[in-house]
């Protein structure tokens, strides 16, 4: 189709958790976001984005909190021609996702919607037997276990063919890109550039550099000590 990708990665913060408690007492409260896994986080995408970024990718990082929850992930959705997502297990990221499927599924001409299982050496989608599925992309499979031992045990012969393929033939290597984007796409790009029709799908505020909570991978790569910036510097992390 030669046509660019964009990887947006979306930190949630609390307001994205569906459930409260009854309570009303904050030490029983749900957290989404605390300081430590925002650190974690962000370290791991300081070294992840850069290789998505080198690979030719255009990659924007949105981290969620007070003043920076636009939802730029909707408006990239529906103007994509076709969208990857997570697919999460447990709140609040499975509403994240129904709400990308929704945006994909409301424009007159649907936008192609595919949820990708990154969180387990065995795709449960493999093994188990899909008895539905519904319009907010939630599958429904028959024969899950209970307990994670069990699917450990069920699971066993399997994942060493997995995890060899995976690292050894490289069957989840990504493929080379016939349309590559510059780093820091959508800083550098303008109305004037060869990818100027990507610029004007990119959500508004975008170009402003003050814009609160959108990183760029230079600019994620710039905080140079991750754990004390989540502490102090980052008003969304509890």
């Amino acid at each position: 189709f030669n046509v660019p990708l964009v990887v947006l990665y979306t930190i949630l913060d609390d307001d994205h958790l569906s459930q409260r408690p009854l309570t009303g007492k904050v030490a029983n409260a749900s957290i989404c976001m605390t300081s430590r896994r925002l650190a974690f986080i962000v370290e791991a995408l300081q070294s992840a984005t850069t290789e998505w970024e080198a690979h030719g990718a255009g990659v924007a990082i949105r981290i969620h909190g007070p003043g920076a929850k636009a939802p730029d992930h909707l408006t990239l959705a529906n103007r994509a021609l076709a969208v990857v997502t997570d697919e999460p297990f447990v709140e609040p990221y499975t509403s994240f996702v129904q709400k990308v499927v929704r945006a994909c599924q409301s424009q007159a001409t649907k936008v192609p919607c595919y949820s990708v299982d990154g969180s387990t050496t065995v795709p449960p989608n493999a093994v188990l037997k899909l008895h539905r599925s519904d319009p907010e992309g939630n599958l429904f499979f028959g024969g899950a276990p209970v307990k994670a031992w069990m699917w450990e045990n069920s699971t066993r012969s399997q994942r060493k063919v997995h995890v060899h393929n995976t690292t050894q033939q490289g069957h989840l290597d990504a493929p080379d890109l016939r349309v590559t984007l510059p780093a820091n796409f959508f800083r550098e790009c303008d109305d004037t550039s060869s990818h100027s029709k990507l610029v004007s799908a990119m959500p508004s505020g975008w170009k402003q550099a003050e814009m609160v909570g959108l990183f760029s991978v230079s600019e994620l790569s710039a905080i140079a000590n991750v754990k004390s910036w989540a502490a102090t510097s980052w008003e969304g992390a509890d």
